[in-house]
């Protein structure tokens, strides 16, 4: 009947209609719940080669990342490398979550780090997947896991990178290449031809990671382990004696005090490759080496592999991730580490940035510069320090198949005999520490070869014996008697 209120549908339609208000009230409730919800860890990296505003820009994907997946968020503090720059973040900014440590022992002994176990065993399952168990031993302390290793090349071996090039122009096969022998033969042809041109710049043997490590090399015995003066054993003669034999013949870069390095005497190597006056350097052997010394001054470089590759407590485990020992939020802390070690996506995010705008990618997957720009804003350049960083996308002129290389030169490689072990040094540090200074004012004489073995290290030795040498061989010794004992009970 015309004009006749219907209550029954205007009943329908109010309860539709506050039914729907009710849902959105409730959905913009569960909204503002789940905002409240997304944790914010805090992270402390290594600075970037990019802008500080390129970054924070990457950040914003990596976190929309994050949080779609773990409902997680990251805020990431950026400082000088080194642990020295860490400890002195943390003493202003105790509030971190997740730290990397340039050094993991002296991290360690600091207090910095949180012990693991628990959390790994709940959150980590995908960085128990990656990493093999053996891989962890070395971050260990007292039974308990303190660090965790980056998923990268932990071996590593003697090797050298020579100019293709020259080479090429003297028909030498590289691999023809297989001992110090024919290398020598190698730079005598080149120095022979080539009279402006330096055929090498030496390091030191992979044998000796760091200084500390060679004063008190272990070596496996008759009884067990063994505890030695590198500079007394035959391996370092005999390489000595190469150096200084290369440098009387004039093959090597004639310059008091030169020692490869990171550092500005790097810079010095690279220059003289660019412009041309070096045939080739000593480097730590590894899948892609060629191909990364090439990049830094635009030279074809052949890598030789020149010994067997070998896993060492200093292989890659200085430097480790971990969870900072003042933590409030290390349950997501370590959700987030285990996403690091297994997302392709977020790794592509921190080592390359974001897909259309820093790069994209071509028909067959492999990155490329985007079209409308000559070269990408963002260049992180930290790849390596990525828990996992080798599972993001290479680019198109990048190696392939270099993780499967990676993954094969690692499995192949033989384990050091005290692999796992770490010597406590705090008796016998001033020892130590005096040992290190009569190191350093020898040992450049050696890789530059101007000191004749014969004469300089029986010098050296006996300055260290003065030093107080013997002490920290001992001490060094009692604690790897221990340390043996402990892995033989476990294999019990």
């Amino acid at each position: 009947m015309k004009g006749r209120i219907n209550l029954k549908k205007i009943a329908e339609i109010f309860i539709v209609t506050s039914g729907g208000f009710m849902m959105m009230l409730g959905m913009n409730q569960q909204m503002q719940t789940n905002a409240e919800e997304i944790t914010t860890v805090k992270m402390i990296l290594w600075t970037p080669y990019c802008s500080q505003e390129e970054f924070d820009h990457v950040l914003e994907k990596i976190n929309e990342r994050l949080n779609d997946q773990l409902q997680l968020q990251l805020e990431v503090s950026l400082i000088p490398s080194g642990n020295e720059a860490l400890t002195k973040y943390l003493m202003d900014n105790p509030d971190a979550d997740i730290i990397y440590t340039g050094d993991f022992q002296k991290a360690f002994e600091e207090n910095l780090l949180m012990p693991l176990d628990h959390l790994l065993e709940r959150y980590g399952q995908d960085i128990l997947a990656v990493l093999p168990e053996e891989y962890l031993s070395y971050s260990r302390r007292d039974g308990k896991l303190y660090g965790l290793p980056r998923n990268i090349e932990i071996a590593s071996a003697d090797g050298i990178v020579m100019r293709t090039d020259l080479l090429e122009k003297y028909k030498i096969n590289s691999e023809d290449i297989k001992t110090w022998e024919d290398v020598g033969k190698v730079l005598e042809k080149i120095t022979a031809n080539e009279s402006d041109i330096y055929g090498m710049i030496p390091n030191l043997p992979v044998q000796v990671p760091s200084i500390e490590a060679s004063i008190g090399t272990v070596v496996e015995g008759e009884k067990g382990l063994e505890a030695v003066n590198y500079f007394e054993t035959e391996d370092f003669r005999k390489w000595a004696q190469r150096i200084y034999d290369w440098g009387q013949k004039g093959y090597l870069y004639q310059l008091d005090n030169y020692r490869y390095s990171s550092g500005t005497t790097r810079g010095l190597l690279y220059q003289l490759m660019e412009e041309g006056y070096l045939f080739s350097y000593m480097v730590g052997y590894k899948p892609g080496i060629a191909d990364q010394e090439s990049k830094n001054f635009g030279r074809e470089l052949t890598k030789i592999q020149m010994s067997p590759q070998v896993i060492t407590n200093f292989s890659s485990y200085q430097s480790e991730w971990g969870i900072y020992s003042g933590s409030t939020h290390p349950e997501q802390a370590m959700q987030i580490l285990n996403f690091l070690y297994k997302d392709k996506e977020i790794n592509n995010l921190f080592c390359w940035g974001i897909e259309g705008e820093h790069y994209q990618k071509n028909e067959d997957g492999m990155l490329i510069l985007p079209e409308k720009e000559p070269q990408s804003d963002y260049f992180f350049n930290r790849n390596w320090m990525l828990p996992n960083g080798y599972i993001a996308d290479s680019w198109e002129s990048d190696i392939p198949n270099l993780l499967e290389e990676v993954k094969i030169f690692n499995q192949e490689a033989v384990y050091a005999p005290d692999f796992g072990f770490w010597f406590n040094d705090s008796q016998v540090q001033v020892e130590l520490e005096r040992c290190v200074e009569v190191v350093n004012a020898y040992l450049d004489g050696f890789i530059c070869g101007k000191f004749d073995p014969d004469e300089m290290i029986p010098m050296m030795n006996s300055e260290l014996e003065a030093c107080g040498i013997y002490d920290v061989i001992e001490e060094k010794q009692r604690q790897l008697e221990e340390w043996e004992a402990e892995q033989n009970s476990v294999l019990e």
